[in-house]
């Protein structure tokens, strides 16, 4: 899960490192009066929903990562009842 989640964290750092980029060039564009290209746009369309996909799946990821956590903390209580139980049971 940590690795998902370190894979997941770097991806939507690229994307958006990217998004910026490709907005930035859109930004100079309409300051020199020009305007922006179709196929710039679409990318940054793309780019925008790819981040948004992204970030929702490390969402989904962190999600998991808490239920897994509490799932472990839960079987890690109940082993130290029994152990304790058992000891208890010895003496």
């Amino acid at each position: 899960v940590e690795e998902a989640l370190k894979t997941s964290r770097m991806g939507v750092a690229n994307l958006h490192n990217s998004l910026l980029s490709l907005l930035r060039q859109a930004g100079e564009r309409e300051l020199a009066g020009e305007a922006v290209a179709k196929p710039l746009v679409e990318t940054i369309r793309g780019q925008r929903a790819d981040l948004q996909r992204q970030l929702t799946i490390l969402d989904q990821q962190l999600t998991e990562q808490a239920a897994l956590g509490g799932d472990l903390q839960a079987a890690l209580t109940r082993y130290r009842e029994l152990k304790q139980s058992a000891a208890t049971t010895r003496d």
